[in-house]
């Protein structure tokens, strides 16, 4: 109903996204309506609209989780299925659901390289005051729980291992 500023920030050279530059704060746009992460490709696209359900978020291997995968950094012998996970915060009228690159390197090492889409979309009703020191402490701290929910939410799948199996 509502217009939101939205901003984004990208880092590897392997994002696989569509129009996500345009919410670069250097291009034109100003605010959106929505984001829909799908798990690339236009199947992933289709699949998520048509399971699209309000106010009910699930984790795991679903959406943009479906492709989703940890530990490459010795080959795909030593790969394990990861997902989707979301970590949201309130402190009192200020909602933090926006990420920040910070809360990546905290959880994920080696972070970043040519093989890496790690994007972050941040969203606002833009009608709070904030500290922006607080939100970005806060939005740390919330992608480095949603990646840890991510990968303990997923279960095995395409003949890939995941956290469970060693839980």
């Amino acid at each position: 109903e509502q217009d939101a500023p939205t901003g984004v920030d990208v880092r590897g050279d392997g994002p696989a996204s569509r129009e996500t530059e345009l919410l670069n704060p250097r291009a034109a746009s100003e605010s959106i309506h929505a984001v829909l992460l799908s798990g690339g490709s236009a199947f992933g696209l289709d699949a998520a609209c048509v399971n699209a359900q309000e106010n009910q978020i699930k984790e795991g291997n679903i959406g943009a989780g479906t492709g989703a995968t940890v530990g490459k950094l010795n080959g795909v012998n030593g790969m394990m299925k990861s997902g989707l996970g979301t970590y949201p915060v309130q402190l009192g009228e200020l909602k933090i659901g926006a990420m920040a690159q910070h809360g990546y390197a905290r959880t994920i090492c080696p972070v970043h390289t040519t093989t890496d889409g790690d994007s972050i979309y941040a969203m606002s009703v833009g009608n709070i005051d904030a500290d922006i020191n607080v939100v970005g402490t806060l939005s740390s701290r919330v992608m480095a729980n949603a990646i840890i929910k991510a990968v303990s939410t997923s279960t095995p799948a395409y003949n890939l291992k995941s956290a469970q199996n060693f839980l």
